[in-house]
Protein backbone atom coordinates (compact mmCIF):
# COMPACT_ATOMS: atom_id res chain seq x y z
CA UNK A 1 0.00 0.00 0.00
CA UNK A 2 2.76 2.42 0.96
CA UNK A 3 4.66 1.51 -2.18
CA UNK A 4 1.66 2.36 -4.35
CA UNK A 5 1.21 5.69 -2.56
CA UNK A 6 4.90 6.62 -3.00
CA UNK A 7 4.82 5.65 -6.67
CA UNK A 8 1.64 7.66 -7.22
CA UNK A 9 3.17 10.68 -5.49
CA UNK A 10 6.28 10.46 -7.68
CA UNK A 11 4.10 10.16 -10.79
CA UNK A 12 2.07 13.18 -9.77
CA UNK A 13 5.28 15.17 -9.23
CA UNK A 14 6.54 14.42 -12.75
CA UNK A 15 3.17 15.26 -14.23
CA UNK A 16 3.02 18.56 -12.34
CA UNK A 17 6.54 19.46 -13.47
CA UNK A 18 5.74 18.72 -17.11
CA UNK A 19 2.52 20.69 -16.86
CA UNK A 20 4.32 23.66 -15.26
CA UNK A 21 6.96 23.82 -18.01
CA UNK A 22 4.26 23.49 -20.66
CA UNK A 23 2.38 26.40 -19.12
CA UNK A 24 5.51 28.57 -19.13
CA UNK A 25 6.27 27.77 -22.78
CA UNK A 26 2.59 28.17 -23.68
CA UNK A 27 2.46 31.69 -22.19
CA UNK A 28 5.69 32.67 -23.94
CA UNK A 29 4.48 31.33 -27.28
CA UNK A 30 1.16 33.16 -26.98
CA UNK A 31 2.85 36.44 -25.97
CA UNK A 32 5.34 36.14 -28.86
CA UNK A 33 2.67 35.42 -31.46
CA UNK A 34 3.93 31.91 -32.22
CA UNK A 35 1.56 29.37 -33.73
CA UNK A 36 0.27 26.66 -31.36
CA UNK A 37 -1.64 23.61 -32.51
CA UNK A 38 -5.01 22.80 -30.89
CA UNK A 39 -3.70 19.43 -29.73
CA UNK A 40 -1.27 21.13 -27.36
CA UNK A 41 -4.03 23.16 -25.73
CA UNK A 42 -6.23 20.06 -25.45
CA UNK A 43 -3.49 18.02 -23.78
CA UNK A 44 -2.76 20.82 -21.30
CA UNK A 45 -6.45 21.26 -20.50
CA UNK A 46 -6.87 17.54 -19.89
CA UNK A 47 -3.78 17.49 -17.65
CA UNK A 48 -4.99 20.47 -15.65
CA UNK A 49 -8.36 18.78 -15.05
CA UNK A 50 -6.67 15.54 -13.99
CA UNK A 51 -4.31 17.30 -11.60
CA UNK A 52 -7.15 19.28 -10.05
CA UNK A 53 -9.13 16.07 -9.55
CA UNK A 54 -6.15 14.35 -7.89
CA UNK A 55 -5.58 17.36 -5.65
CA UNK A 56 -9.22 17.21 -4.52
CA UNK A 57 -8.84 13.49 -3.71
CA UNK A 58 -5.67 14.14 -1.70
CA UNK A 59 -7.42 16.87 0.30
CA UNK A 60 -10.31 14.51 1.05
CA UNK A 61 -7.91 11.82 2.24
CA UNK A 62 -6.14 14.35 4.43
CA UNK A 63 -9.43 15.44 6.01
CA UNK A 64 -10.50 11.83 6.63
CA UNK A 65 -7.11 11.07 8.20
CA UNK A 66 -7.48 14.02 10.57
CA UNK A 67 -11.13 13.26 11.38
CA UNK A 68 -11.71 9.56 10.71
CA UNK A 69 -15.31 8.36 10.35
CA UNK A 70 -16.76 4.82 10.21
CA UNK A 71 -17.90 5.29 6.61
CA UNK A 72 -14.60 6.74 5.39
CA UNK A 73 -12.85 4.96 2.55
CA UNK A 74 -9.34 5.24 1.18
CA UNK A 75 -9.23 7.19 -2.09
CA UNK A 76 -6.24 6.75 -4.41
CA UNK A 77 -5.63 9.29 -7.14
CA UNK A 78 -5.62 7.66 -10.53
CA UNK A 79 -3.47 8.91 -13.40
CA UNK A 80 -4.31 7.87 -16.93
CA UNK A 81 -1.17 6.42 -18.54
CA UNK A 82 -2.07 7.84 -21.93
CA UNK A 83 -2.06 11.30 -20.39
CA UNK A 84 1.70 11.15 -19.96
CA UNK A 85 2.22 10.46 -23.64
CA UNK A 86 -0.01 13.33 -24.70
CA UNK A 87 1.66 15.77 -22.32
CA UNK A 88 5.19 14.70 -23.32
CA UNK A 89 4.26 15.14 -26.98
CA UNK A 90 2.87 18.61 -26.20
CA UNK A 91 6.03 19.44 -24.23
CA UNK A 92 8.27 18.41 -27.15
CA UNK A 93 6.21 20.42 -29.62
CA UNK A 94 6.29 23.52 -27.41
CA UNK A 95 10.05 23.18 -26.94
CA UNK A 96 10.44 23.12 -30.71
CA UNK A 97 8.23 26.19 -31.11
CA UNK A 98 10.01 28.36 -28.51
CA UNK A 99 13.57 27.36 -29.55
CA UNK A 100 16.28 28.63 -29.06
CA UNK A 101 14.75 29.32 -25.66
CA UNK A 102 14.37 26.33 -23.36
CA UNK A 103 11.86 25.53 -20.60
CA UNK A 104 14.55 26.22 -18.00
CA UNK A 105 15.59 29.57 -19.48
CA UNK A 106 11.96 30.66 -19.81
CA UNK A 107 11.23 29.66 -16.22
CA UNK A 108 14.21 31.62 -14.90
CA UNK A 109 13.63 34.74 -16.97
CA UNK A 110 9.84 34.84 -16.64
CA UNK A 111 9.98 36.59 -13.28
CA UNK A 112 12.57 39.09 -14.53
CA UNK A 113 10.34 39.97 -17.47
CA UNK A 114 7.35 40.68 -15.22
CA UNK A 115 9.10 42.88 -12.63
CA UNK A 116 8.74 46.61 -13.29
CA UNK A 117 10.38 49.63 -11.65
CA UNK A 118 12.76 47.62 -9.45
CA UNK A 119 16.53 47.81 -9.29
CA UNK A 120 17.15 44.13 -8.63
CA UNK A 121 15.67 41.20 -10.52
CA UNK A 122 14.68 37.63 -9.73
CA UNK A 123 17.86 36.33 -11.42
CA UNK A 124 20.55 35.90 -8.72
CA UNK A 125 23.47 36.27 -11.15
CA UNK A 126 22.27 39.66 -12.34
CA UNK A 127 21.91 40.89 -8.76
CA UNK A 128 25.40 39.70 -7.83
CA UNK A 129 27.00 41.17 -10.96
CA UNK A 130 25.30 44.51 -10.37
CA UNK A 131 26.51 44.47 -6.77
CA UNK A 132 30.05 43.72 -7.95
CA UNK A 133 29.89 46.51 -10.54
CA UNK A 134 28.62 49.05 -7.98
CA UNK A 135 31.33 47.98 -5.51
CA UNK A 136 34.05 48.40 -8.15
CA UNK A 137 32.65 51.82 -9.05
CA UNK A 138 32.68 52.94 -5.39
CA UNK A 139 36.27 51.71 -4.91
CA UNK A 140 37.38 53.40 -8.14
CA UNK A 141 35.88 56.74 -7.10
CA UNK A 142 37.20 56.45 -3.54
CA UNK A 143 40.76 55.64 -4.60
CA UNK A 144 40.63 58.24 -7.38
CA UNK A 145 39.86 60.95 -4.83
CA UNK A 146 43.14 60.27 -3.02
CA UNK A 147 46.08 62.60 -3.52
CA UNK A 148 48.35 59.60 -4.10
CA UNK A 149 46.41 58.36 -7.13
CA UNK A 150 47.01 59.95 -10.50
CA UNK A 151 50.49 61.27 -9.77
CA UNK A 152 53.39 60.38 -12.03
CA UNK A 153 54.81 56.95 -11.16
CA UNK A 154 52.35 56.42 -8.33
CA UNK A 155 51.46 52.85 -9.28
CA UNK A 156 54.83 51.80 -10.67
CA UNK A 157 55.99 48.53 -9.12
CA UNK A 158 59.68 49.41 -9.29
CA UNK A 159 59.49 53.00 -8.00
CA UNK A 160 56.41 53.16 -5.75
CA UNK A 161 55.72 51.56 -2.37
CA UNK A 162 53.57 51.82 0.72
CA UNK A 163 50.19 53.52 0.77
CA UNK A 164 50.55 55.28 -2.63
CA UNK A 165 51.33 51.96 -4.30
CA UNK A 166 48.42 50.23 -2.56
CA UNK A 167 45.88 52.91 -3.47
CA UNK A 168 47.01 52.99 -7.09
CA UNK A 169 46.82 49.21 -7.38
CA UNK A 170 43.33 49.25 -5.87
CA UNK A 171 42.40 51.88 -8.44
CA UNK A 172 43.71 49.67 -11.28
CA UNK A 173 41.90 46.63 -9.85
CA UNK A 174 38.63 48.57 -9.55
CA UNK A 175 39.02 49.80 -13.14
CA UNK A 176 39.56 46.21 -14.30
CA UNK A 177 36.48 45.18 -12.30
CA UNK A 178 34.42 47.88 -13.99
CA UNK A 179 35.41 46.66 -17.44
CA UNK A 180 34.86 43.01 -16.54
CA UNK A 181 31.47 43.56 -14.88
CA UNK A 182 30.37 45.74 -17.80
CA UNK A 183 31.17 42.92 -20.23
CA UNK A 184 29.42 40.30 -18.07
CA UNK A 185 26.31 42.43 -17.52
CA UNK A 186 26.10 43.30 -21.19
CA UNK A 187 26.31 39.60 -22.14
CA UNK A 188 23.77 38.44 -19.55
CA UNK A 189 21.41 41.27 -20.47
CA UNK A 190 21.33 40.10 -24.08
CA UNK A 191 20.48 36.53 -23.02
CA UNK A 192 17.78 37.74 -20.61
CA UNK A 193 16.16 39.86 -23.33
CA UNK A 194 16.20 36.90 -25.72
CA UNK A 195 14.90 34.64 -22.90
CA UNK A 196 17.81 32.22 -23.50
CA UNK A 197 19.69 32.74 -20.22
CA UNK A 198 20.71 29.43 -18.60
CA UNK A 199 21.58 29.47 -14.88
CA UNK A 200 23.82 26.40 -15.27
CA UNK A 201 26.44 28.68 -16.87
CA UNK A 202 26.61 31.06 -13.89
CA UNK A 203 30.08 29.81 -12.91
CA UNK A 204 31.36 30.68 -16.41
CA UNK A 205 30.39 34.35 -15.89
CA UNK A 206 32.23 34.50 -12.59
CA UNK A 207 35.30 32.86 -14.14
CA UNK A 208 35.17 35.49 -16.88
CA UNK A 209 34.85 38.23 -14.25
CA UNK A 210 37.91 36.92 -12.39
CA UNK A 211 39.88 36.64 -15.63
CA UNK A 212 39.01 40.28 -16.32
CA UNK A 213 40.40 41.36 -12.94
CA UNK A 214 43.64 39.45 -13.54
CA UNK A 215 44.07 40.55 -17.16
CA UNK A 216 43.44 44.20 -16.30
CA UNK A 217 46.03 44.09 -13.51
CA UNK A 218 48.57 42.39 -15.80
CA UNK A 219 47.99 44.91 -18.57
CA UNK A 220 48.35 47.88 -16.22
CA UNK A 221 51.54 46.68 -14.49
CA UNK A 222 53.54 44.55 -16.90
CA UNK A 223 52.73 45.71 -20.44
CA UNK A 224 53.65 49.22 -21.49
CA UNK A 225 51.01 50.81 -23.74
CA UNK A 226 51.12 54.52 -24.59
CA UNK A 227 47.65 55.73 -25.55
CA UNK A 228 48.16 59.51 -25.41
CA UNK A 229 51.41 61.31 -24.51
CA UNK A 230 49.42 64.19 -22.95
CA UNK A 231 47.70 61.89 -20.42
CA UNK A 232 49.43 61.01 -17.14
CA UNK A 233 50.94 57.58 -16.66
CA UNK A 234 48.53 56.63 -13.84
CA UNK A 235 45.48 57.62 -15.88
CA UNK A 236 46.75 55.61 -18.83
CA UNK A 237 47.24 52.56 -16.62
CA UNK A 238 43.71 52.83 -15.20
CA UNK A 239 42.31 53.08 -18.73
CA UNK A 240 44.39 50.11 -19.88
CA UNK A 241 43.26 48.12 -16.82
CA UNK A 242 39.62 48.78 -17.68
CA UNK A 243 40.22 47.68 -21.29
CA UNK A 244 41.99 44.55 -20.05
CA UNK A 245 39.06 43.74 -17.78
CA UNK A 246 36.62 44.19 -20.63
CA UNK A 247 38.61 42.01 -23.06
CA UNK A 248 40.50 39.28 -21.25
CA UNK A 249 40.97 37.52 -24.58
CA UNK A 250 43.05 40.43 -25.90
CA UNK A 251 45.47 40.12 -22.96
CA UNK A 252 45.61 36.36 -23.52
CA UNK A 253 46.59 36.93 -27.15
CA UNK A 254 49.22 39.52 -26.18
CA UNK A 255 50.83 37.13 -23.70
CA UNK A 256 50.76 34.34 -26.30
CA UNK A 257 52.51 36.61 -28.82
CA UNK A 258 55.21 37.47 -26.27
CA UNK A 259 55.76 33.80 -25.48
CA UNK A 260 55.98 32.96 -29.19
CA UNK A 261 58.54 35.73 -29.70
CA UNK A 262 60.69 34.40 -26.84
CA UNK A 263 60.50 30.84 -28.18
CA UNK A 264 61.48 32.08 -31.64
CA UNK A 265 64.55 33.83 -30.22
CA UNK A 266 65.59 30.70 -28.33
CA UNK A 267 65.07 28.29 -31.22
CA UNK A 268 66.24 30.66 -33.94
CA UNK A 269 69.99 29.69 -33.76
CA UNK A 270 69.36 25.94 -34.02
CA UNK A 271 66.90 26.35 -36.86
CA UNK A 272 69.25 28.58 -38.87
CA UNK A 273 72.13 26.12 -38.34
CA UNK A 274 70.02 23.19 -39.61
CA UNK A 275 68.91 25.24 -42.63
CA UNK A 276 72.49 26.15 -43.54
CA UNK A 277 73.59 22.48 -43.26
CA UNK A 278 70.79 21.36 -45.57
CA UNK A 279 71.63 24.09 -48.08
CA UNK A 280 75.34 23.09 -48.06
CA UNK A 281 74.48 19.42 -48.67
CA UNK A 282 72.19 20.32 -51.58
CA UNK A 283 74.92 22.52 -53.10
CA UNK A 284 77.52 19.74 -52.90
CA UNK A 285 75.12 17.24 -54.46
CA UNK A 286 74.34 19.62 -57.33
CA UNK A 287 78.07 20.15 -57.95
CA UNK A 288 78.66 16.39 -58.03
CA UNK A 289 75.88 15.88 -60.59
CA UNK A 290 77.22 18.72 -62.70
CA UNK A 291 80.74 17.21 -62.72
CA UNK A 292 79.29 13.84 -63.77
CA UNK A 293 77.41 15.44 -66.65
CA UNK A 294 80.57 17.25 -67.82
CA UNK A 295 82.59 14.03 -67.65
CA UNK A 296 79.92 12.17 -69.65
CA UNK A 297 79.89 14.90 -72.29
CA UNK A 298 83.71 14.70 -72.64
CA UNK A 299 83.59 10.91 -73.00
CA UNK A 300 80.91 11.14 -75.68
CA UNK A 301 82.96 13.70 -77.62
CA UNK A 302 86.01 11.43 -77.35
CA UNK A 303 83.97 8.47 -78.58
CA UNK A 304 82.75 10.50 -81.53
CA UNK A 305 86.33 11.34 -82.48
CA UNK A 306 87.37 7.65 -82.18
CA UNK A 307 84.55 6.59 -84.49
CA UNK A 308 85.67 9.07 -87.12
CA UNK A 309 89.42 8.35 -86.84
CA UNK A 310 89.51 4.58 -86.07
CA UNK A 311 88.13 2.17 -88.64
CA UNK A 312 88.71 -0.73 -86.25
CA UNK A 313 85.44 -1.58 -84.52
CA UNK A 314 87.23 -3.39 -81.65
CA UNK A 315 88.95 -0.20 -80.50
CA UNK A 316 85.66 1.73 -80.68
CA UNK A 317 83.94 -1.02 -78.71
CA UNK A 318 86.63 -0.94 -76.00
CA UNK A 319 86.30 2.83 -75.68
CA UNK A 320 82.52 2.53 -75.37
CA UNK A 321 82.93 -0.17 -72.72
CA UNK A 322 85.16 2.18 -70.73
CA UNK A 323 82.49 4.93 -70.80
CA UNK A 324 79.85 2.50 -69.58
CA UNK A 325 82.18 1.29 -66.83
CA UNK A 326 82.73 4.85 -65.61
CA UNK A 327 78.98 5.46 -65.46
CA UNK A 328 77.85 2.19 -63.86
CA UNK A 329 80.89 1.23 -61.80
CA UNK A 330 81.09 -2.22 -63.51
CA UNK A 331 83.74 -3.75 -65.77
CA UNK A 332 82.29 -4.04 -69.28
CA UNK A 333 83.96 -6.22 -71.93
CA UNK A 334 83.89 -5.57 -75.62
CA UNK A 335 80.90 -7.89 -76.08
CA UNK A 336 78.87 -5.48 -73.80
CA UNK A 337 78.32 -8.12 -71.09
CA UNK A 338 79.07 -6.70 -67.65
CA UNK A 339 81.13 -8.81 -65.27
CA UNK A 340 80.11 -9.67 -61.74
CA UNK A 341 83.40 -8.39 -60.32
CA UNK A 342 83.59 -4.84 -59.01
CA UNK A 343 85.93 -2.45 -60.77
CA UNK A 344 89.47 -2.22 -59.49
CA UNK A 345 90.15 0.73 -57.27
Amino acid sequence: MKKNICQQTYTNGILEHLNFECEVMFRYALASGLQITPGIAAAMSKTGTELHKNQTIEEMDHDETSNPSPNSSNHEPIINSSLFGELVAAHNELARIVAPATPRSLTVTEGAARIKKKVFTTIPLLNRLMSAAISCLIIFIWTGSSEYVGVEGGGNISTSSGLPFLLNQLNFLAAAGLGSSFYALFTVNRFVIERTYEPVFESAYWIRFTLGLISGTILANFIQININPQVSDAMEKATVAMLGGFSAEAVYRILNRLVDAIITLVRGGTKEYSTSRELLAKTRLNEQHENQRIALANNLVSLHEKIKSEPDKEIVSQHLAKIISDLTGEVVFSDNKPSKKPPAK
